[in-house]
């Protein structure tokens, strides 16, 4: 399916407004905590969503923190707080109940309309996303977890999903009903097709330990939709089929070994229903992985065979169907 891209028309003034006569609407950009920007799109409360975890991100660098454009972020680049810049609509008679005081977070808009923006109530709360939705059925998605997920204790990659534009946000939906809103940098990366996500404290490469608590209850279920919200234009919605595995806390151990045209070495603690997928090394900041004829899993044995094994330190993958998956290094050595 083709995706259809939209620009905002709008010139964004900081100043007054031109009212919309026949709607009878003010048009604005604000930037939005993650609390705010979620609460229309899941059905829920700013306040209840900030309760349950949907604050602000420490970020890994600077430098990482100011390539997300998309984002309201601190003067010094330590945190990301949500989505900056969201298009928002309210009544008039609304926008003149207003104090200076929350005027002053809106910069209104003249003489054009927001081919998609958040409705504002009474209350000063945020409704859904007025984007049209499009729907995607020519990607597919893959669920990496525990030891074979590096950025968070599950990874979500949509396959052949490349996007022009900035993504908002992006909500996961279970077969339960529920939905979970992603924040950017700890579970929206700069390419968006990965998605990370935590049921648990987990320490990424950086050292940072990302939020969990508002992805918390999704272990055990099966996500079927992952929706993306665009700046300025659609949303994506893409079906999927994806099971979380509840995490093991099994640990394997795999004993060091020497370099040879055949390799075996002991694989210890590996609990029953695990295979071995996959075998692989990392060299000049690359992970190689090895082809299925290299490597075999018997009687508690890992065996490999090939030509030639460049480099010192490897790591193992095992899955389940049933719970995460395991990884576990071992060296061989000249």
């Amino acid at each position: 399916m083709k995706l259809i891209h939209l620009l905002l028309p709008a010139t964004l003034i900081a100043g007054a407004v031109t009212l919309k006569q026949e709607k009878n609407l003010v048009y604005a950009t604000t930037d939005m905590t993650y609390a705010e920007f979620y609460a229309g799109e899941i059905g829920s409360s700013s306040q209840k969503l900030s309760d349950e975890g949907y604050d602000g991100v420490s970020t890994a660098t600077k430098r990482m923190a100011k390539r997300f454009t998309q984002c309201h972020i601190a003067e010094d680049a330590s945190q990301i707080f949500g989505p900056a810049k969201v298009g928002v609509a309210m009544n008039a008679k609304t926008y003149k109940k207003l104090t200076p005081e929350q005027k002053a977070r809106f910069t209104l808009v003249t003489d054009s309309v927001f081919p998609a923006y958040k409705m504002m109530d009474v209350n000063g709360n945020f409704g859904p996303y007025t984007a049209q939705v499009v729907k995607i059925d020519t990607v597919t998605s893959t669920l990496s977890s525990g030891g074979s997920s590096t950025w968070g204790n599950y990874t979500l990659r949509m396959n052949g999903l490349q996007l022009k534009e900035k993504v908002l946000g992006a909500v996961l939906t279970t077969s339960d009903g529920a939905q979970y809103g992603l924040k950017h940098q700890e579970n929206i990366w700069m390419n968006p097709s990965s998605l990370a996500f935590n049921v648990e404290d987990f320490e990424e490469p950086h050292g940072l330990h990302p939020s969990f608590k508002h992805t918390q209850s999704i272990m055990g279920k099966t996500i079927t939709n992952v929706r993306y919200i665009l700046q300025g234009g659609n949303q994506l919605s893409i079906d999927v089929n994806e099971y979380v595995k509840p995490l093991t806390k099994a640990k394997v151990e795999i004993a060091d070994t020497k370099a040879g045209e055949k390799i075996r070495t002991k694989v210890n603690g590996l609990p029953d229903g695990y295979k071995l997928i996959e075998v692989r090394y990392r060299k000049d900041r690359r992970y190689t992985r090895l082809t299925p004829e290299q490597f075999s899993l018997v009687n508690g044995e890992i065996l490999l065979q090939g030509d030639t094994f460049p480099a010192t330190t490897y790591t193992a993958i095992f899955q389940s169907d049933s719970f995460s998956d395991i990884s576990a290094t071992f060296s061989v050595e000249e």
